[in-house]
């Protein structure tokens, strides 16, 4: 059996859903998620279920498939791929591993399926060849120091190298032999076909097939009911019409006049898509991590919606507006048939609050799940059809309706105990957004990385945000939500300290019988040929701005 010594996932993996794990804590708010979602199933016929396509090839592409490739075609590159390492310490049958990942090439039809734009519309087609085959890189001749260097080389090359959405193939197998007992196993995948929830399925089925290989049994696992194809074919027939449109009323209610959060920023924004993307890594404790989770459960919230929260509270005091947008992606796997699917159903919820009133964190809390749980009864709408069908205004440098992100990362069959080291990690991946928090959830410390845009922020900017983040959970949790947001605290103590003495400890002499306007005239005198005043290409010396402050003066005082 594969043992998962450590696994390497890049944050920003949308992988939460309502229906399983990303409602944790609360017992009731659970059970007002199950009402929701039962609610929403009641309204369907009793005998519906995921049909299988009538058509095997071609079909049409799903809603979230077709942005993909409009967005590929626009700016093809690797913000939309997708990377996974695994490594192993076990000796490994070589054999067993490619007749593992055969099996799963044969099981899943979208890892064969390329696309193509036939009559206005996107395509998908399956291949009936299993391709592609694992390649193996052996490293062993090298020293340990040169393997580090040498998987994360070709982790970052994998990941920037780009996909052929029509000739495929879509995913890139590595496994790299380190020693006789160790190895990487790397999957590089284009978005269109998978997602971080796609990631727990393959490497759960790759384990479970590799163990029965391994001992000489067959496939132990059971035929899937419908393939992603189905799905896709079955979402473009059901959401449509008085649903569609049902569902599309909530949202142009919820994001009329949706406001852009303005964030200061280091550097002016970039007008082009394309923006280098940076990230900081940090860590909530466990305690505190414990201290939130209780908060939630006393507010009948969950760990995820305190979180957001606070998000909130820290974009509000950095950017002084109190009408706060955040994306919040969802797994969407609200139904049992694609629970097992490799494929892209990950939706984006729009989540909007109002802070205004200077409200207690309780009561923004409360604002915060109600809105929360109004977007899950009406997440089958794609974020993607919400841009074709709303047409918000379109700036240059920002995404439509939000330009900050928070993904409550909780991907099942993933287990993350063990931290990767940086040297396997691909670094700097493509910024898609100004800022995006991933928090991942743990029994333990949570891990959180802010991924930003370099073009706008500098690290220490970051570096400060994170901190700045935690000391705000920390008040918050110490007041027992009770404080208003203008009173939670974002400095630690000694930023508090630096701000109020350490900066201030200056003692100038200055003389005691001129005044102010003398000390400053005088000061004019003794610079006055430097630039003093630069204002749209207008320069003014000392000299000349203090002649026109006696001009402006005199001209006062005649007017009385």
């Amino acid at each position: 059996m594969l043992d998962h010594h450590a696994i390497i996932v890049a944050f920003g993996e949308p992988v939460s859903n309502p229906n399983h794990r990303d409602v944790p804590g609360s017992e009731k708010v659970r059970q007002r998620v199950s009402a929701l979602l039962k609610k929403r199933e009641a309204g369907r016929e009793q005998n519906e279920t995921i049909p299988t396509r009538p058509v095997y090839s071609p079909s049409p592409a799903s809603f979230g498939q077709r942005s993909l490739w409009f967005a590929e075609q626009v700016s093809p590159g690797n913000a939309y791929n997708l990377q996974i390492a695994l490594r192993l310490k076990q000796k490994l049958n070589l054999d067993c591993v490619h007749a593992a990942w055969q099996e799963i090439l044969k099981r899943h039809e979208v890892l064969r399926t390329t696309f193509r734009f036939i009559d206005n519309e996107v395509m998908q087609f399956i291949s009936p060849e299993l391709k592609p085959s694992m390649r193996v890189i052996d490293l062993t001749g090298s020293s340990f120091p040169d393997h580090e260097s040498q998987v994360r080389d070709l982790l970052e090359k994998e990941e920037q190298q780009n996909f052929d959405l029509a000739a495929g193939p879509l995913v890139r197998p590595v496994l790299c032999k380190l020693g006789q007992e160790e190895y990487t196993l790397c999957f590089t995948m284009h978005h269109i076909i998978a997602d971080g929830w796609s990631l727990g399925v393959l490497l759960r089925e790759l384990t479970e097939l590799y163990a029965a290989f391994s001992e000489g049994r067959p496939n132990p696992l059971p035929p899937l009911a419908i393939q992603y194809a189905d799905f896709a074919w079955w979402q473009r027939q059901w959401l449509s019409g008085d649903r569609l449109e049902k569902q599309l009323s909530y949202w142009r209610r919820q994001l009329s006049n949706p406001p852009i959060l303005e964030l200061p920023a280091d550097h002016p924004r970039n007008t082009t898509e394309n923006r280098h993307g940076a990230q900081w890594d940090f860590q909530i404790s466990a305690e505190l991590r414990e201290r939130l989770r209780e908060l939630g459960r006393r507010n009948q919230a969950s760990l995820f919606m305190v979180l957001l929260a606070a998000w909130k509270v820290l974009l509000c005091h950095y950017s002084g507006q109190t009408d706060i947008i955040v994306g919040a992606p969802i797994a969407n796997r609200t139904r049992v048939e694609i629970e097992s699917l490799i494929g892209f159903f990950v939706n984006t919820l729009v989540l909007r609050t109002d802070l205004s009133g200077n409200p207690s964190f309780k009561e923004m809390l409360s604002r915060v799940k109600a809105t929360t749980l109004d977007a899950y009864d009406h997440q089958d709408v794609p974020y993607e059809e919400l841009v074709v069908k709303l047409r918000p205004d379109r700036n240059a440098g920002h995404a439509p309706f939000f330009t900050t992100m928070l993904n409550w990362v909780n991907t099942p069959g993933l287990d993350v105990a063990e931290t990767p080291s940086e040297a396997a990690r691909p670094q700097n991946p493509a910024a898609r957004f100004d800022l995006a928090l991933h928090i991942m959830e743990t029994n333990g410390a949570l891990p959180a990385r802010l991924e930003y845009s370099a073009d706008l922020s500098e690290e220490t900017t970051i570096k400060r945000m994170s901190e700045h983040f935690q000391n705000l959970l920390a008040g918050i949790v110490a007041t027992n939500a009770d404080k208003r947001l203008s009173e939670l605290p974002l400095l630690s103590p000694e930023e508090c300290h630096l701000l109020l003495y350490g900066w201030n400890q200056g003692v100038e002499q200055f003389p005691t019988n001129e005044t102010i306007l003398e000390l400053l005239e005088d000061q004019a005198c003794k610079t006055q040929d430097r630039a003093a005043v630069v204002c749209k290409g207008e320069t003014w010396t000392y000299g000349e701005l203090h002649q026109r402050a006696n001009q402006l003066a005199h001209f006062l005082k005649k007017m009385g």
